[in-house]
């Protein structure tokens, strides 16, 4: 199930329901282009998955469950920086 769906130039951002999959990480943050999956987010640590996520200054923002905001780069999905927050 799509929580939330974001543009960030030519990528669709896509967040989905992490209780719909399996296991201790769950990489629920992924890019779309073309109608094809780019890339798939990975997490800071484990067990985890992304709460919630909101573009800011052309990057992907993201809340993690364990805490943490993640801030990733649209093109490749890779993490950028991560601060802990709680």
């Amino acid at each position: 199930m799509v929580l939330k769906e974001l543009i960030i130039g030519e990528v669709r951002v896509v967040l989905t329901d992490a209780e719909c999959l399996r296991g201790n990480v769950r990489k629920n943050l992924c890019g779309i282009r073309g109608g094809a999956v780019i890339w798939t987010a990975d997490l800071p640590g484990s067990p985890d998955y992304y709460a919630d996520a909101w573009q800011e200054d052309g990057f992907i923002k993201a809340y993690v469950y364990s805490g943490h905001i993640v801030t990733i780069d649209a093109k490749d999905g890779r993490i950028i920086s991560v601060q802990f927050t709680k």
